[in-house]
């Protein structure tokens, strides 16, 4: 592998609201109501993307008809989730880091865990942005990976 890319990523112990809810046997990435999928969209964006409604309420029952399956996928995730930070220090090519400030379910205090063990990382924050950057401001994150690329090729 040349270089690594992680945005939110899992894989540190980090604190974040996501982590207490589950504490409380409350999951707001997994549901089966049609509010359950306005919840998950506040939760994971600062700032929701525009979504036209036909085109919310179509992806929510596509959600909907998917949610035993997606329960079973979160389960299996949860169930087998590792800590990386043994594996980190293995690690020896330029390493990305990008955040949303305002992530909820990964907080941004993991950058610091993945910083200690890849001393290497370079990490880029985007300020008044939730946990999926690459789908609340595409563009930024966008550019954000292709200057790490282009810096990271030039070694």
């Amino acid at each position: 592998m040349i270089s690594l890319g992680l945005i939110d990523s899992a894989g540190v112990d980090s604190p974040s609201e996501f982590f207490t809810l589950l504490s409380k046997g409350d999951n707001p990435l997994v549901f089966d109501t049609e509010k359950g999928f306005d919840r998950l969209a506040d939760f994971i964006f600062y700032k929701k993307p525009f979504m036209p409604w036909p085109s919310k309420a179509a992806s929510a029952r596509k959600y909907l008809r998917r949610s035993a399956m997606n329960k079973k996928l979160w389960n299996d995730i949860w169930d087998n989730r590792k800590d990386v930070t043994d594996i980190l220090p293995k690690l020896t090519m330029p390493v990305m880091l990008i955040w949303g400030d305002k992530d909820r379910v990964l907080d941004m205090s993991g950058i610091e865990i993945y910083k200690r063990y890849l001393p290497q990382a370079k990490s880029h924050i985007l300020k008044d942005c939730g946990h999926a950057p690459m789908i609340e401001r595409p563009g930024e994150t966008a550019a954000a990976y292709l200057k790490f690329l282009t810096s990271s090729a030039k070694h």
